[in-house]
């Protein structure tokens, strides 16, 4: 028993947070080879077919750039595009303190000291090293 409740506690730690509700983990889509692969969302926000939110910098009409703010490259593809907090507070979505950054200049921002944070919603990716 102690065992269950022991391995229900890992699955727990690996399944994570339905983003559209932000309430309950995500459903579980199928087993394959003991294996659980999960859905990005929970039961209930599938059967209401709910999208996830917007990140708050563009419910304040913030748009990302263009070019790079830092080195003025400019993005081919919209993933290259970072939204960057100057002072580090993630929840203040002023436009003067948001700035679209590329991808190199987020490794250059991450090896800085730079009171830069990156919005939760657009950093997904994390630094392998």
């Amino acid at each position: 028993m102690l065992y269950k409740a022991h391995l229900l506690n890992i699955i727990m730690l690996v399944r994570k947070i339905c983003p559209c509700c932000n309430l309950r983990p995500v459903a579980i889509n199928y087993y394959k080879y003991g294996r659980v692969y999960y859905r990005n969302k929970c039961s209930q926000c599938y059967r209401k077919k709910r999208k996830p939110a917007p990140p708050a910098w563009l419910r304040t009409g913030y748009k990302k750039k263009d070019r790079c703010e830092k080195c003025n490259f400019r993005f081919k593809f919209p993933e290259q595009s970072h939204v960057y907090h100057l002072d580090g507070n993630t929840a203040n979505n002023d436009w003067f303190n948001l700035k679209t950054v590329c991808a190199n200049c987020v490794i250059e921002i991450q090896h800085s000291n730079l009171p830069w944070k990156p919005d939760r919603v657009t950093s997904k990716l994390k630094p392998d090293f």
